[in-house]
């Protein structure tokens, strides 16, 4: 689905995913000079935006991610609510999920290569490492457990960098 409408201080450009809990759209935030920052937002769904647990554990996830700096772990810029929904304003990672890049090969006969495939294990677990091992500003530990690791949460760059 592509359009073309404001959000905010972002113009829509095209759903890319949707879950359980929220929708990822591709935006665009236009600054002064025809400054343009391409960002990836997770908007929750506006009929779960009532339950308080889930605005909790949104905001969470929203306040971890701004907290890692890897490069396998997709960054989060801002939590922020805009035009009544909570919406996280993360990394655009152009590629493809796991699942997508798997049912293509699966579509043609193929599948995924051995040694892609532990090239793309290797790297979320570095991205997960550094999410479990993660500390606070005062050095106490986070004590982060990723517990959704999909084939639709595992993101693969065009350049071949993986992102969980």
């Amino acid at each position: 689905m592509i359009f073309n409408k404001q959000f905010g201080p972002f113009r829509l450009a095209k759903k890319l995913a949707g879950g359980g809990m929220a929708e990822v759209m591709l935006a665009v935030k236009r600054g002064p000079g025809a400054f343009d920052r391409v960002v990836a937002l997770k908007c929750m769904f506006e009929h779960l935006e009532s339950d308080r647990n889930l605005v909790t554990m949104f905001e969470q996830e929203g306040r971890l991610g701004g907290l890692f700096q890897h490069p396998n772990l997709v960054s989060v810029f801002d939590v922020a609510r805009i035009e009544g929904r909570h919406t996280l304003v993360m990394e655009f990672v152009a590629g493809q999920t796991i699942s997508a890049i798997r049912d293509q090969l699966a579509s043609r006969g193929g599948s995924i290569s051995v040694p892609v495939a532990i090239e793309i294990a290797a790297q979320t677990a570095e991205g997960l490492h550094h999410a479990h091992t993660a500390k606070q500003f005062d050095g106490t530990d986070l004590k982060v457990v990723h517990r959704d690791v999909s084939p639709d949460n595992i993101l693969v760059s065009y350049d071949g960098v993986v992102k969980v």
